[in-house]
């Protein structure tokens, strides 16, 4: 084995022939060396941390660091979910109001006469253009900045809305002519049982006040509007069992109770005279008949005054 020895002298590097037993010396010199190195790392790091490589101080200070970083993750996470939780009501709230504006505007192209397919409310419209900006770079992406825009459109489908009803009251005025007066009987066949007025209920004989006329007639006897105008109601209310309210402007509705099966839907254009729904007796009820009302903005009139002509 030969060391090659580097000086700093003029006699510069100087080569030393080791023996057998030399290099034995040499190679355990080196292993004495390593294991001293590492030693006294070992010592150094005990007098660091007496309790292991690792103190308990220092696996504290991580724990407390670990906790904290949850909790910010748990309070980002409830913030995400309210700020979501509020744009999905507003949503909830447009789609409510496009809904309505949908059916408005149905009715408004009926009686405007549009032909083909020039404005088909159940479809979606046409649209069209380059690709757009990521939500993230667009202006008002922030989640506060975006319900407010949603706020805003919110008012002014409010506002579209309320300018479309009085288009199509206009247009009802107009198409409708005498067909919106109230008149006739919801029944052709049958007979009054009970007027309106104060009467004795049938249930349990004490005198109350009845806000419509009775007609009692076979179960699945055709119930018609009595006038023209749009379905406001179609369903279930206490009382009335399956009902069917016709809205005729200025505030006028009709109302036809205890039917055993309905036939218009919300937001349908009813005519004079047209089938909304059958005889039943559905609620509170003894019989088959129709429960039949007449009410401006929510006050009950009498409805012997309109039963004048049945045609």
């Amino acid at each position: 084995m030969t060391l090659t020895l580097i000086t700093h002298t003029r006699a510069g590097a100087k080569r030393l022939q080791l023996g057998r037993a030399g290099q034995a010396c040499a190679a355990l010199f080196g292993l004495g060396v390593i294991a001293g190195a590492g030693f006294g790392g070992y010592e150094l790091a005990v007098k660091l941390h007496p309790n292991g490589v690792v103190s308990e101080r220092t696996v504290e200070s991580w724990q407390q660091e670990l906790d904290a970083q949850r909790r910010a993750v748990d309070t980002t996470r409830s913030e995400s979910e309210q700020q979501i939780n509020a744009l999905a009501a507003r949503v909830a709230r447009l789609q409510a109001h496009i809904a309505r504006l949908d059916a408005v505007g149905e009715r408004v192209t009926e009686l405007v006469g549009l032909e083909g397919k020039e404005f088909e409310f159940t479809a979606e419209p046409a649209m069209g253009g380059p690709e757009g900006e990521p939500l993230a770079n667009a202006p008002g992406a922030s989640p506060l900045e975006f319900i407010d825009q949603l706020d805003a459109m919110n008012s002014q489908l409010e506002t579209r809305g309320r300018q479309l009803a009085v288009l199509e009251s206009l247009l009802l005025d107009k198409h409708m002519g005498t067909e919106k007066l109230i008149s006739g009987h919801p029944v052709n066949s049958g007979y009054i049982s009970s007027y309106f007025g104060y009467r004795s209920d049938p249930f349990h004989g004490n005198t109350t006040w009845h806000k419509g006329i009775d007609f009692v007639a076979p179960e699945g006897t055709d119930v018609m509007a009595t006038a023209a105008g749009v379905v406001v109601f179609a369903g279930v209310k206490d009382g009335y069992g399956n009902v069917v309210e016709v809205g005729h402007g200025d505030g006028l509705v009709t109302r036809y109770g205890h039917n055993s099966k309905l036939v218009v839907k919300v937001g349908e254009l009813v005519r004079k005279g047209q089938v909304i729904a059958k005889v039943g007796s559905t609620g509170r009820s003894t019989a088959p008949h129709v429960h039949y009302e007449v009410l401006r903005d929510g006050l009950f009139l009498n409805p012997a005054k309109y039963l004048g002509d049945k045609s």
